[in-house]
């Protein structure tokens, strides 16, 4: 982390946080998926924030994670970073997440983030989701009401 901390130029610290993203989804260390969400409070160009986002996305995130600066770019005005954080609540086992999502699908204000929200409910959403979801099935615009419907067919595959 110190190396991290130390570098000045964004472009390096990209490319160290691709490292430590694919060696933790390589070797499924907690550590450095810790470590990525701490530094996300230290960086605020909007690129190196959606970059390291995604990288969050492909990491387990169990329920001793702690995802609340995760939740907090959830809010962020720029939609690169805020879409990036929607999805990097995927693999998230914390009913913090799911509870987060389902907030952003009732709220229905912006059309992209509701995609982006049941797209990850489609992933880790529980029946607690399907009174939210429902609500989209019909929707008048395709990509909601697509992502929706997968996500129903998810749930209740993993539910029963």
């Amino acid at each position: 982390m110190l190396a991290v901390s130390n570098e000045r130029e964004a472009r390096r610290r990209g490319a160290m946080y691709f490292v430590i993203g694919k060696v933790a989804k390589n070797i499924g260390s907690s550590d450095a998926t810790g470590l990525l969400i701490s530094r996300l409070a230290a960086e605020d160009d909007k690129y190196l924030l959606s970059f390291m986002l995604d990288r969050l996305a492909e990491l387990p995130k169990p329920p001793t994670t702690a995802i609340q600066p995760i939740i907090d770019l959830t809010r962020d005005e720029r939609w690169q970073v805020r879409h990036a954080a929607i999805g990097a609540l995927n693999k998230s086992t914390d009913s913090a997440a799911e509870t987060l999502l389902i907030a952003i699908v009732e709220a229905d204000n912006d059309p992209y983030d509701v995609t982006y929200a049941l797209s990850v409910l489609n992933r880790i959403g529980t029946a607690r989701s399907v009174v939210a979801i429902l609500k989209h099935v019909k929707s008048r615009k395709r990509d909601i009401r697509v992502a929706a419907q997968l996500a129903l067919e998810e749930i209740t595959k993993r539910t029963g």
